[in-house]
């Protein structure tokens, strides 16, 4: 599955190097709506999308933030953007700080664009933040099952890489058979595959 299945980072080089391929940023899958056995993740919020990504390659939540504080890089490893369905009053972004994200304080410095999709109840971590966070261990309030997958979680470990194709590129498909191509083993999924994916965890 999604948050038990890992990636190494160094795939991200021959990824970029695909015929095709504009740019590739990470993603690591931390909890998913309806985890089973992990408990909440986020204090008061029990259905979230918990993700950590890559600011630098970053090329979709930074451009679906609303807010000025998006601009102030390098973000800090306890800092997050937040989906449109847990926001805050734009006026609290610089001081309030959610509750937790197990069992860690997490300040929210962005508001994202409602999209209509699983983004809406995202939390999204700088993955340094997510490695600091998994390699110092969790409070004994979150379940054993969710400590036991979480510590498995090390640097350089992450989920999917997004991939954004060049301009020029005729048929998206193709690069997406390149890359199984270039890199055996691993799968390729559109964009529209993953948000409906992520819809039908919404519904049910």
């Amino acid at each position: 599955g999604l948050i038990d299945d890992f990636l190494n980072m160094n795939i991200l080089s021959e990824v970029a190097k695909v015929e095709g391929v504009q740019q590739v940023s990470p993603i690591l899958f931390l909890s998913i709506w309806g985890e089973q056995g992990g408990g909440p993740c986020c204090g008061k919020f029990t259905n979230v999308y918990l993700l950590g990504f890559d600011p630098k390659s970053d090329f979709t939540v930074k451009r679906l933030s609303k807010n000025k504080y998006a601009a102030q890089e390098p973000f800090a490893d306890d800092e997050m953007f937040i989906g449109f369905y847990h926001s805050f009053p734009m006026e609290d972004y610089a001081v309030t700080r959610i509750g937790q994200v197990y069992g860690y304080m997490q300040k929210a410095i962005g508001m994202l664009k409602k999209t209509g999709t699983g983004l809406d109840w995202s939390f999204f971590l700088p993955l340094n933040g997510v490695y600091a966070m998994t390699q110092a261990g969790f409070p004994a309030t979150i379940s054993a099952e969710a400590t036991k997958r979480l510590s498995k979680i090390t640097k350089g470990k992450v989920s999917i890489f997004l991939i954004k194709v060049r301009p020029s590129t005729v048929n998206p498909e193709a690069v997406g058979m390149n890359i199984k191509r270039a890199i055996p083993g691993v799968a390729v999924a559109s964009a529209v595959e993953m948000v409906t994916t992520a819809s039908q965890r919404q519904l049910h």
